[in-house]
């Protein structure tokens, strides 16, 4: 049976995993090109939806690719670069939330759900440091979501600042994880 062949990458998610990177690359690349900097939020191509779709692939990848957790790691200190780079350099008229119909998407931030898929990744796996690696993220949740509480005291974004620090707040499923 070919289905018991995990070295075969359109079998085994390692294809479709690509793919989303090679998504996501390109939209930033096209964002880069159209002088939105290295974050193309402006146009609402890069949110932090898109990049959950990756990190939650590689947590359900974990379980078969050793891999799977550092990826989907890569795939948070990527979004936490975003955060930090808007933190530091707002753009004029900026907003942690771009509003699409009804939703709001966080434009290429952390949210739980970005923690809760990397802890789950390494959950998944069978790296003997797992444990220590879900602790390490519960951790640098709290302390991202307590410097956007912080943070945001006092800013003219104040109240985006505030939602996103709400958006970012450890869960019961953190924990479940």
């Amino acid at each position: 049976d070919d289905r018991e062949n995990f070295d075969d990458p359109s079998i085994n998610g390692l294809k479709e995993a690509s793919m989303i990177q090679a998504i996501l690359e390109h939209l930033r690349e096209r964002g880069k090109s159209h002088g939105n900097g290295d974050n193309n939020v402006d146009d609402g191509l890069l949110t932090t939806f898109s990049y959950n779709m990756l990190i939650s692939c590689w947590s359900h990848l974990s379980k078969i690719h050793a891999h799977g957790p550092l990826e989907a790691e890569k795939v948070l200190q990527v979004m936490m670069r975003h955060a930090e780079r808007n933190q530091r350099q707002p753009k004029k008229g900026y907003s942690y939330y771009r509003q699409y119909g009804r939703h709001n998407f966080a434009a290429v931030a952390p949210d739980a759900v970005s923690y809760i898929n990397a802890m789950r990744a390494w959950a998944n796996s069978q790296h003997e440091r797992r444990g220590q690696r879900v602790q390490w993220l519960l951790q640098k949740q709290w302390q991202d979501c307590e410097f956007a509480r912080f943070h945001g005291s006092g800013n003219s974004n104040s109240s985006d600042q505030q939602q996103y620090a709400n958006q970012l707040r450890p869960t019961t499923e953190s924990y479940n994880t």
